[in-house]
């Protein structure tokens, strides 16, 4: 009877923690989203003043606002696909801002950002949780 007693805590505390876990994980999911917006933003501009969106993430000019800091350094590099690429893999979207964030071994999640907001509730090898405008797709 302990050692079923013992197991059943053993589980419910690996649940809690997994919980609490991804929890923390989206925070700051929320924070780097918040930290991305300039770069959105620049992405956009450049959008709408050439129409069509940078072909690198180079031909850019991102302004921070004064005071504005990126907590814990630089922003991480994200992966960005503009034209045919993200039209076809990425449900029409001109643009994608993707972000490997692998959680094991066998996990390959993603953290993603379509200027269409059009986020499905399946797709890439998971499902999709919104973070802001972003999205957080559990593999």
């Amino acid at each position: 009877m302990a050692v079923l007693i013992g197991s059943g805590l053993m589980v419910t505390l690996s649940i809690v923690s997994l919980k609490s876990a991804d929890g923390i994980r989206l925070q700051g999911f929320e924070r780097l989203s918040q930290e991305a917006a300039p770069l959105v933003a620049a992405i956009h501009a450049y959008n709408m003043e050439f129409g069509h969106p940078p072909k690198t993430l180079d031909m850019l000019q991102v302004n921070y606002p004064p005071g504005y800091t990126i907590k814990g350094g630089e922003l991480p590099d994200f992966e960005y696909l503009p034209g045919y690429i993200a039209i076809d893999r990425y449900h029409g979207n001109p643009w994608v801002l993707m972000l490997e964030t692998p959680t094991g071994p066998l996990r390959w999640d993603k953290f993603l950002y379509y200027p269409l907001q059009n986020y499905p509730p399946l797709g890439h090898g998971g499902w999709f949780e919104k973070v802001g405008e972003w999205a957080y797709v559990h593999e």
